[in-house]
């Protein structure tokens, strides 16, 4: 078996962005990331710091614009491959589980 890579992608979703509901549900669905924590950060209107494994952004990305509809606009993500730290103010989703077991076909 091999082992998992220790590498992570750091982005971010804009505050503007978070306001919408179907990000929002994308985001809860393939990071596990609380609903009710992503509707007080969009009523705040913070903006969302994520680290997640690469098959976790890569799922977030093929959903968000295949499921959802959203456009496929990477660069309002600002993300950047990583060695993995521990900043308080990103929220570390690495470690959830896979909840999407649907096969989605373009």
């Amino acid at each position: 078996m091999s082992k998992m890579s220790h590498d992570r992608v750091h982005f971010t979703v804009g505050e503007r962005y978070l306001q919408k509901n179907t990000i929002r549900e994308c985001i809860t669905e393939t990071l596990g990331i609380d609903a009710h924590k992503l509707k007080q950060m969009a009523i705040r209107n913070e903006d969302l710091h994520v680290v997640c494994r690469p098959s976790q952004f890569a799922r977030f990305v093929i959903l968000r614009h295949i499921k959802y509809g959203e456009p496929n606009n990477m660069s309002c993500l600002n993300m950047k491959l990583v060695v993995p730290e521990q900043e308080n103010h990103v929220i570390d989703v690495s470690k959830n589980a896979n909840l999407v077991r649907e096969t989605v076909e373009a």
